[in-house]
């Protein structure tokens, strides 16, 4: 049984998002922590990813007139909406709750700091879920 080349072009793009993650963690600190891919901003930039890719490669597969990609892009821009304002204000909260924490000396565990996303983190990984999906494209057409 073949799969969809939509849902082959997504998971494509996922695997991809997870190297590229891994690498840049293991610049950082030098060993893999799989705890890491599983923290809240990673399935963040997953979602933003899954639907980019998504878009593209329904764009590519069914064209941009087609019900299938306008109903892929109304999901993707509240998706991208969604990364760009309610996550960088719970960013924000996270920080004014350490900051009154450090305030009040109480000893709990601090927010994290990377719930949000900044703008050029949600660009950049629509522009990697775009760029992967149409890399897989062309590999697939051209094989």
């Amino acid at each position: 049984m073949k799969i969809n080349y939509i849902l082959e072009a997504v998971i494509f793009s996922l695997i991809v998002e997870q190297i590229i993650n891994a690498v840049i963690h293991y610049r950082e600190i030098k060993h893999i922590k799989l705890s890491l891919f599983f923290s809240r901003s990673e399935w963040i930039n997953l979602k933003l990813n899954l639907v980019s890719s998504l878009v593209t490669a329904v764009w590519l597969k069914a064209g941009i007139e087609s019900i299938d990609f306008a109903i892929s892009f109304a999901l993707a821009s509240v998706v991208i909406v969604d990364c760009l304002i309610l996550h960088r204000e719970l960013a924000r909260q996270a920080l004014c709750l350490n900051e009154l924490q450090n305030r009040l000396n109480i000893k709990e565990k601090k927010m994290f700091k990377s719930i949000g996303n900044e703008s050029a983190e949600v660009f950049k990984e629509v522009f990697l879920g775009f760029f992967c999906s149409l890399i897989y494209y062309l590999i697939v057409s051209f094989l």
